[in-house]
């Protein structure tokens, strides 16, 4: 039996999006144990995660989780994630970071929607103008 699939069907797009955050995972610890489940429709996507990780971010107190990841072929950046604090969840901003995990925007509070609205504005990643400094424990 063959199976072929369109690129920009949601299980082919799902599929990516869970590669994306166990690279990731990986990327920071190659002992991680990490099982991602993406469910996409009715124009929705549930991202399902169970980690032995949270990622630290150079600069910024606290660990962070991933809660979302894209592929951006139009700016340049590669596979993008959407991180949110350990500890304050939505009630405090969320990181948008490389697969290298530098700070490409902070101040993050509507998703990928800030990325690709300042990214269109020509707005320069968070990493190239700021020195590092600790942020995150008050917010």
């Amino acid at each position: 039996m063959f199976e072929k699939v369109n690129p920009s069907h949601p299980d082919k797009v799902a599929d990516r999006i869970a590669g994306a955050m166990v690279d990731l995972a990986y990327s920071k610890n190659p002992n991680a144990k990490m099982a991602c489940e993406v469910l996409i429709g009715h124009g929705l996507c549930t991202i399902i995660t169970e980690t032995s990780e949270h990622i630290k971010i150079e600069g910024w107190r606290g660990k962070w989780s991933v809660i979302d990841a894209m592929e951006d072929t139009q700016y340049g950046y590669g596979k993008i994630f959407l991180l949110e604090h350990e500890t304050w969840g939505d009630e405090t901003e969320a990181l948008i970071v490389d697969e290298d995990a530098r700070v490409i925007f902070d101040d993050v509070w509507n998703g990928f929607d800030d990325f690709n609205e300042r990214a269109e504005c020509g707005d320069k990643p968070y990493y190239e103008t700021h020195k590092t400094e600790q942020k995150g424990e008050t917010k």
